[in-house]
């Protein structure tokens, strides 16, 4: 879901003047992604409260706003009670071919629906971003930070919401808030990507598959583990990593390419992002990853997050 949150007009000149108080609910601003403004730990801490996805993490919120933050503006509104963090709106201003005057929009956001005018969709690599709020808190949270926006009305214009997570804590607590006090909340459907549900062992989802998939998934199983097979299946084996890592760039870029698109390694900037976001969740233990190999050379890698019992299915290239 893609949101626009509209400001009602008011005299220009108003600032937030921090530290004001909505249901227990303090509400303060912070520029920056390093302690003591933000921690990781109390950060975190929210994103598991919240059940947030992986895209919400401080350290993916972090790495992506260190890559692209060049010549923007950092608006973290943070939400705490009795010293506790309990929402955090990830925001940002600034910088864009279309960007205006006074639109906030969630860390994560790419270009496409700045450029666009809204007509076409996130180009960013975050899916499902969303604003954390412990949801013990989910009605004080929405009403601060509808009162954050009124206060600042004169130089906030809008917010727009882009890779909204459906039936997150922005659409359960604060887009309610901001319409009843006023707030023009325009919706558009975006683009989801699909999940499944697997609540049992490997083999009782593969028997609960449709006849077609299954004949699929054996026959590819036998290609890989058949005697005498060429294909050699390759999985989180650590002293390959970097070898992985330069296939899947290499596989992804000639497919993406050759299809005419960029591919997430276009420019220097997302290859550094997204080797950096590799490498620390490899280091929490978030990222698993697998090859295929034919005859010594890699045809096919498969790269995905794993985190808090969720797998993220996240970058691909095959030959």
């Amino acid at each position: 879901m893609n949101s626009r949150m509209t400001m009602p007009e008011a005299p220009a000149g108003e600032i937030d003047d921090g530290a004001e108080i909505a249901g227990n609910v303090s509400v303060r601003v912070v520029s920056d992604f390093t302690p003591p403004a933000v921690t990781p730990q109390a950060w975190n801490a929210l994103v598991a409260a919240s059940d947030a996805p992986v895209y919400l993490t401080f350290e993916w919120q972090s790495l992506w706003w260190r890559h692209f933050g060049g010549g923007r503006r950092l608006n973290i509104v943070m939400f705490t009670s009795g010293g506790k963090l309990v929402g955090a709106a990830p925001l940002f201003s600034g910088r864009g071919i279309m960007q205006e005057p006074g639109v906030l929009r969630l860390i994560g956001s790419g270009d496409a629906y700045t450029r666009s005018g809204g007509l076409f969709l996130d180009d960013g690599p975050s899916d499902y971003l969303d604003i954390l709020i412990d949801p013990e808190f989910g009605q004080a949270v929405g009403r601060a930070f509808a009162d954050y926006l009124h206060r600042n009305r004169g130089s906030i214009a809008r917010v727009d919401l882009v890779n909204l997570r459906p039936g997150g804590p922005a659409a359960t607590f604060v887009v309610p808030a901001l319409r009843s006090r006023g707030f023009a909340v325009k919706e558009s459907p975006g683009d989801l990507c699909p999940s499944i549900e697997v609540r049992a062992r490997t083999e009782e989802f593969v028997r609960g598959l449709a006849p077609g998939v299954r004949r699929r998934m054996n026959q590819a199983l036998k290609l890989a583990d058949g005697p005498g097979s060429p294909v050699v299946l390759s999985e989180n084996d650590p002293g390959g990593w970097e070898r992985f890592y330069e296939d899947l760039v290499t596989l992804h870029q000639r497919r993406w390419n050759a299809a005419g698109f960029p591919g997430l390694f276009h420019d220097s900037r997302s290859a550094a992002f997204q080797r950096s976001v590799a490498g620390e969740f490899r280091r929490n233990g978030w990222l698993w990853y697998a090859s295929l190999s034919e005859a010594g050379r890699c045809v096919a890698a498969r790269l995905a997050f794993s985190f808090r019992g969720r797998m993220y299915d996240y970058l691909s290239g095959f030959d």
